[in-house]
Parts: C-alpha cells; sequence; structure tokens
C-alpha cells in the first residue's frame, strides 16, 4: 500500500504515476489529506501534528503486505518533522519527482506543467 500524505489526491495523479504507486506499492492507494499548516503555528504544534500524521500512518500501514511507502510532500517543516518521526519508527517514505516544463505566452502569462517521473525514497533503505 502507498499512503499519499499531499495536498495532491490520488485521483487527480497522472496514469503514470498511478501506474507507478500500484505496480510499486501492492496495489493500492489510500490517501489522507496533507493538514492545512498555518504559518502562525509554533515548532511545537507543528510536531505534534506531524506526531498525530505518522501514528496514523503506522496504524493504517499496520497488517498491509510489503512493499508499502508513505508518499508525503508538503509544508516544509511539517515534512521535516514527519521525516524524522517516520524513520524513527521505520517507515519507509518516498517523494514523487517530476520534470518541470515552463511555457511562456505572449501575454507574460506562464503555463507550468510537471511531468511524473519516478518516486524517490527520501532514506537509503
Amino acid at each position: 500500500m502507498l499512503i499519499n500524505l499531499s495536498n495532491h489526491p490520488s485521483d487527480t495523479w497522472t496514469a503514470e504515476q498511478t501506474q507507478a504507486a500500484l505496480a510499486t506499492y501492492g496495489g493500492k492507494v489510500e490517501d489522507i489529506p496533507f493538514p492545512p499548516i498555518d504559518p502562525r503555528l509554533g515548532l511545537e504544534e507543528v510536531r505534534n501534528l506531524a506526531a498525530e500524521h505518522v501514528l496514523r500512518c503506522k496504524a493504517l500501514l499496520e497488517g498491509q503486505p510489503e512493499p508499502h511507502a508513505i508518499h508525503v510532500m508538503g509544508e516544509m517543516t511539517f515534512l521535516h518533522n514527519f521525516l524524522l518521526m517516520a524513520r524513527s519508527e521505520k517507515l519507509t517514505c518516498v517523494a514523487s519527482t517530476s520534470e518541470r516544463k515552463v511555457h511562456q505566452e505572449e501575454s507574460g502569462r506562464k503555463l507550468i506543467e510537471f511531468h511524473f517521473i519516478r518516486f524517490r525514497n527520501y532514506f537509503p533503505e
């Protein structure tokens, strides 16, 4: 199972990203919405949110066949603390990588496209 903890629900992913997730992580993706992180929160509050989400992910993964991982992308201080805690729990965490293509229109407006490439582990195995 792949847990998707991001602001991008898996039903909005490209076919390539969905296929890679299903093929790599046992045919199942479970979405957990990324929590809104108020910029006025102190670090301790952010750590508490991260700890809650690590426990939630750990509970979802219990009893699931390997391989499994948590796809986590989002606000940097939450992400940092989540990754530290998940690593201490021996949970595999991955990021999605993409190529960014920018098209500049005559009006000055930019159109940005992201093309999924692969999932990359945050920590060495």
